[in-house]
């Protein structure tokens, strides 16, 4: 039968996937991707998460890979449902993140015929993504379709980035009664690989810019046995590393004493949140800079840089001094102790004081940057992330909770923070908190409206500036109770400390009034 060919190529692979150890699967409910979701349910070795909307799902997809290095898969029906994927596949594309989108389509004759819940999948997300194939599963090619298919998923692998599998399928959409969902299909893989190099590093100062989780434990190995002095960007994972070559307010030497700075610079790893620092690189003429970039990640900077090198984590990596100077030509500039009720104090006790083994993952806007700019360095594990890769306000909460299941085992808690109108677009993703793996505090900053635009010259035309603040009078008491969080409202220091501190296994979450 036709529909038992569809799921032999179905099976076949998802089997792929999983002898690559791909085994997460994020799936949206649908009618037409049937053959994908059947055959998945089968396999009881696949991970899998159901998820009600599509966005939430990528989103997931996108913080699984930052925790784990590795591709989730997406599954989703036709129509507008691999559509809701587009903003996480540019922020995986931008971010330089594996992810693999595999969207079930209806049959070519359909195609602009006004057919229901059909429109042109082919390629969708353009150039976005690194690779696309389309398997007609019903069709005589469907075999020859399938081996690009492969190919594509050794791209995403090999090369860190999103791509599409499109697969049509053809009703009836269930299999024969006595279809076998136990075959083992021949495989040809080839096996991903990567040549290891020697890489030196040699320096007198290091930038860190984004990790991954992995890429953070390499660089963490690396630096407790240098005394290279470094300044580690929040999204590293390292600026909690607690040695004294840490130079965690070089943006306070950059504003207040660029004289100071080193000449001889190495950047390693992706993009920087620090305005300030970036435009020192970008602007100051003394600075001579060489890049080391993991997953080919693009930073803003790097076209300042003599040299742009890929590394791996498999590479043989070692970094020496260029100058021996002592570190304290860069002395630390103590900055005055502030501990009023502000979001950045606020943001700063978050990181200071969050339980070892934690994971933190910040919305955009303002709340990144208070914590780049005021956290200092605390000697416990702690993983940071936030989405800056097209640094959107979409599926922050659904991106924590991925990053959470990625790193099930081996941090204990999540924490997500976040803006008001950040978690208004994002509610829906409190439905996913059973895939964390670990307890989940939500703390949403709420100063009804977006602060971020307060901080642009826009807001001197003060009559119209409702058009970008958007205020608002909501709370979040109601979306904790329909989700079954614990829910705390403050609106005074002493009270976050408070209920931030207390000690619970139960997922909450905190309203803080400002």
């Amino acid at each position: 039968m036709s529909v038992d060919k569809a799921y032999d190529i179905t099976q076949d692979l998802i089997q792929y996937l999983l002898s690559l150890d791909i085994d997460y699967f994020c799936i949206s409910p649908g009618s037409r991707s049937t053959p994908l979701t059947l055959t998945l349910a089968k396999y009881q070795n696949a991970k899998k998460a159901i998820f009600y909307d599509e966005r939430a799902a990528a989103y997931h997809a996108v913080g699984y890979a930052r925790a784990t290095g590795k591709p989730a898969v997406l599954i989703c029906t036709s129509g507008t449902a691999p559509a809701n994927y587009f903003p996480a596949v540019m922020e995986a594309n931008n971010d330089r993140l594996p992810l693999i989108v595999i969207s079930a389509d209806r049959p070519f004759e359909l195609y602009d015929t006004g057919a229901n819940q059909t429109v042109n999948q082919q390629n969708l997300y353009g150039t976005n993504v690194g690779g696309f194939a389309n398997i007609e599963a019903n069709g005589t090619m469907a075999g020859k379709d399938l081996i690009q298919a492969k190919e594509i998923v050794q791209l995403s692998v090999k090369q860190n980035k999103p791509v599409q599998i499109n697969v049509m399928y053809k009703k009836p959409l269930e299999p024969s009664e006595d279809y076998n969902f136990s075959k083992i299909f021949e495989q040809n893989i080839s096996e991903t690989t990567r040549n290891t190099k020697d890489i030196d590093i040699k320096t007198e100062f290091i930038i860190i810019g984004e990790l991954n989780y992995l890429e953070s434990c390499k660089m963490r190995e690396l630096l407790v046995n240098t005394k290279i002095p470094f300044w580690a960007d929040i999204r590293s994972g390292l600026r909690n590393l607690n040695v004294a070559n840490n130079i965690s307010n070089f943006e306070d030497i950059v504003e207040n004493s660029p004289d100071r700075t080193p000449t001889n610079i190495a950047h390693i790893g992706g993009k920087l949140v620090s305005k300030k620092i970036t435009d020192y690189l970008l602007n100051s003429h003394k600075t001579i800079l060489t890049a080391f970039t993991f997953r080919e990640q693009k930073a803003e900077t790097f076209c300042k840089a003599r040299y742009v090198y890929n590394i791996s984590i498999l590479d043989n990596i070692k970094i020496f001094n260029m100058s021996y100077k002592d570190i304290l030509f860069m002395q630390y500039i103590s900055i005055p102790a502030n501990s009023g009720y502000t979001d950045y104090n606020i943001c700063k006790y978050i990181y200071n004081n969050a339980p070892n083994n934690a994971c933190i993952f910040s919305g955009n806007s303002m709340s990144v940057r208070n914590f780049d700019a005021y956290s200092g360095k605390e000697s416990k594990a702690l993983y940071f992330a936030a989405n800056r890769g097209v640094s959107g306000i979409d599926g922050n909460i659904a991106s924590a909770v991925g990053m959470a299941a990625g790193l099930k085992g081996i941090a204990k808690k999540l924490i997500c923070v976040i803006g008001d109108i950040t978690a208004i677009h994002d509610l829906n993703s409190l439905s996913t908190l059973q895939y964390a793996g670990m307890p989940v505090t939500i703390i949403i900053l709420n100063n009804h409206g977006g602060s971020i635009f307060s901080k642009l010259p826009i807001r001197k035309y003060k009559e119209e500036f409702d058009y970008w603040k958007t205020p608002h009078n909501l709370n979040f008491k109601g979306a904790a109770e329909m989700f079954g969080l614990d829910y705390y409202i403050v609106s005074d220091f002493s009270s976050f400390k408070e209920s931030f501190m207390e000690d619970s296994c139960k997922h909450r979450l905190i309203e803080v009034e400002i």
